[in-house]
């Protein structure tokens, strides 16, 4: 039997005890009660001494692990491990699950990445900036920012996902696919830079409606980036030519 004051009839209990345990209630939404208890130590090849570590998980829709989902792991990853305040955190573990439903090659990468530096923004975990991914196609002269399939009609199959540090609009890394000539990918760069500005601001107005009292749509508001050129309205949740009535 254990008393009020954490003592024990075989010797003294501290809290060091249950330093390993961590619960939450409340975490699912539909039931009357939920709570999650976790009680686990970072494997000892993974442990860090200094600082955190970084996991990622990356789980496609068919559940075939490839080499293309290896190379998502390690992208999103080492983006993760350059924005994290990993030494404020010694000695634990950051396991991000990239669990995709749906997929579309072409904006995967980038659409992991943002959906990663989500889940930290709402795990509360201390970030020195807030990266944000885009991906860009050449088409003819213009440049299409994440351009849907029907987009992509006479595309050369080049492709530049670029991950910018939207603060000091630092490029974080970068990934090409295809042919690309050194004109399209200064263009496709300097279009993501600009387009990283409105995945900020998507961050911004979906960690205000996780607090606001009436659901609303992450891009509602007074200003829905009208001026942005209409290769990426996309981004602001409009179609080129018209306007998005969610």
């Amino acid at each position: 039997m254990i008393s009020a004051d954490m003592k024990s009839e075989e010797g003294d209990l501290d809290e060091d005890t249950i330093n390993n345990f961590t619960c939450e209630l409340g975490v699912l939404s539909q039931c009357d009660g939920s709570a999650t208890l976790c009680n686990v130590e970072v494997r000892q090849q993974r442990e860090l001494v200094d600082r955190s570590s970084i996991e990622v998980t990356f789980r496609g829709p068919h559940g075939v692990e490839g080499v293309e989902d290896r190379r998502v792991e390690q992208l999103v990853r080492s983006t993760l491990e350059q924005c994290v305040f990993a030494a404020l955190h010694p000695r634990t573990a950051v396991s991000v699950v990239l669990n995709v439903l749906e997929t579309d090659d072409l904006l995967l990468l980038s659409t992991c990445v943002n959906a990663a530096v989500l889940a930290l923004l709402d795990s509360s975990l201390s970030m020195k900036y807030l990266p944000a991914a885009v991906t860009c196609v050449p088409v003819g002269d213009r440049v299409l920012v994440n351009p849907l399939p029907s987009e992509r009609q006479g595309s050369s199959g080049g492709s530049v996902t670029a991950v910018y540090d939207t603060g000091s609009e630092r490029l974080v890394a970068c990934r090409t696919a295809g042919q690309l000539s050194a004109e399209q990918l200064t263009s496709c760069l300097r279009e993501a830079r600009r387009a990283a500005a409105l995945v900020r601001q998507l961050y911004r107005r979906a960690v205000a409606a996780k607090f606001s009292k009436e659901p609303r749509d992450p891009w509602a508001g007074p200003s829905r980036a009208e001026d942005m050129p209409p290769s990426w309205r996309r981004l602001g949740g409009q179609q080129t030519g018209e306007q998005s009535t969610s």
